[in-house]
């Protein structure tokens, strides 16, 4: 039986059909045209810039197609791919690329729920991290300098809004898992390479006591060893899982060089804080973990391989009494009395700064610091930038942002997974304690990651009780991202 078939829907009249062909006919030529042009132009000259042109012109629509059907796969994965090397992927006053990727994901994933019409419904985190951003931007009224209060504050408003877009959009398993594997190649890249200068001697400062640590440099860029280990600490927590409660043997293998890379990449940043990071996101998986003797033999061998390739770590603690943590001690004492003068509504957003150089001259310090520190220390910071009333916020929204999965996953193997990322989460927040890294990507890709886990359950439960509503689910504002229907199978 022969069966015809149609081009062009019945639905559609001939002068619809018309309208509808003529720009696509339109873009299709000068997308032949444009790659003509750039091909024709590499073979004439030469460049390798034509060529690379070429070759993203011809990977366009395959790229638009996938931002458009699996966001979070692409370009949101290849976001995460390139955040540890953010300080070196600077395009001066537009950014860096790694904040171009970060704009093109948000704008995928929010038309993604825009397309779709459905979404889950947002964490009250989601609400404790809007107020914070609205008094940020509320302090640049009164803030001491208003170039650095709107500059910082376009910083946190870009990373908020796309916690708040991954907050409410559905994810499903191959999101989830693409996810969690950029995670981990990113870390193990960009601690593979530190350990690799780390070895060859390259970029390498003495950090006194005889101690060595890797700085990484390209140019007047580099990255902050501290802000370095400290984005090892997520990848760290999901090997870890992947190495205890993996049903496939070959990736619990697979996690035990990548485990080593990662160790090696925090001995060759000799960070004292990345160190105190780990230790907390081991003693929380000690005291809530089913895995206690295995992780407890990982965290003994943890401390024994980072001693042997890098031996001047424990000088370094012990330096801490000698330098005051590189003048940290002398920093947040000067930050107290800027916190006094400046207690009620702070100075401002991104004005820490300012507030620290007036009373810079008037305190004494053992260290010669210099103007335009910062706090390294987030509390501190947002103290004396926010006042009380952010430093309660801020409170709020780290204990919400903490219980985010409160109640998911009890009984299941996931458990397990969601107990490594909220491991990793008290880490970012052990880490902000000796660096201000509140606005650094690799913190807010920990705290998003653990409403995305939440969405994915969430999204299970859609599809296998589709009458199921989502409004009332455990910690969720019912007034952001209402579901309107079931997830369709296979969307």
């Amino acid at each position: 039986m022969v069966r015809s078939f149609r081009l062009l829907s019945p639905r559609l009249s001939s002068s619809t059909s018309l309208r509808t062909a003529l720009p696509v006919t339109l873009a299709l030529g000068a997308y032949c045209l444009a790659l003509l042009l750039c091909f024709e132009r590499y073979v004439k000259a030469g460049v390798p810039l034509f060529l690379v042109a070429t070759f993203a012109i011809a990977l366009a629509p395959a790229a638009v197609y996938a931002s458009l059907r699996w966001p979070l796969v692409f370009p949101f994965c290849l976001y995460v791919l390139f955040m540890p090397f953010d300080s070196l992927s600077s395009l001066g006053k537009a950014g860096s690329f790694t904040k171009m990727l970060g704009i093109v994901s948000a704008g995928a994933i929010f038309l993604s729920v825009l397309r779709r019409g459905n979404s889950v419904p947002a964490p009250r985190a989601l609400a404790a991290w809007l107020a914070l951003l609205c008094l940020m931007g509320v302090s640049i009224l009164w803030s001491i300098e208003k170039s650095s209060a709107t500059k910082e504050l376009q910083v946190y408003g870009s990373l908020i809004a796309l916690y708040a877009l991954l907050s409410i959009v559905r994810v499903r398993k191959i999101d989830f898992n693409a996810i969690l594997t950029c995670i981990v190649l990113a870390g193990v890249i960009s601690g593979g390479y530190d350990a690799y200068l780390y070895r060859n001697g390259q970029d390498t400062i003495n950090a006194g006591a005889g101690v060595s640590r890797v700085i990484v440099a390209v140019g007047n860029s580099m990255i902050d060893p501290n802000e370095l280990a400290a984005a090892l600490v997520l990848p760290f927590a999901i090997c870890l899982y992947w190495l205890f409660n993996s049903r496939h043997w070959l990736l619990r293998v697979t996690m035990l060089p990548a485990l080593t890379i990662l160790l090696l990449g925090f001995a060759a940043s000799g960070s004292r804080g990345g160190f105190m990071e780990l230790a907390a996101v081991f003693a929380y998986l000690l005291v809530r973990s089913r895995h206690r003797i295995w992780l407890a033999t990982i965290m003994v061998v943890s401390v024994v391989s980072a001693l042997v390739a890098n031996p001047g770590i424990p000088a370094r603690f012990a330096q801490t009494q000698q330098d005051g943590g590189a003048g940290r001690s002398d920093v947040w004492h000067i930050g107290l009395y800027a916190f006094r003068d400046h207690w009620l509504i702070g100075a401002g957003v991104g004005n820490f700064p300012e507030a620290f150089n007036r009373e810079y001259i008037h305190v004494f310090a053992r260290y010669v610091l210099g103007w335009d520190w910062v706090a390294h220390n987030v509390p501190l910071t947002i103290a004396t930038e926010l006042g009380i009333f952010g430093l309660a916020i801020y409170a709020l929204a780290v204990v919400t942002q903490l219980t985010v999965l409160r109640g998911f996953w009890t009984d299941t193997p996931l458990f397990e997974l969601r107990l490594a990322i909220e491991g990793a989460c008290i880490g970012m927040f052990v880490a902000g304690l000796s660096t201000s890294t509140l606005n650094a990507k690799f913190v807010w890709l920990a705290f998003a990651l653990m409403p995305l886990m939440r969405s994915y359950q969430l999204t299970n439960m859609a599809r296998e009780r589709p009458g199921v509503s989502l409004r009332r689910s455990r910690g969720s504002m019912p007034w952001i991202a209402r579901s309107r229907s079931p997830l369709p199978e296979g969307s």
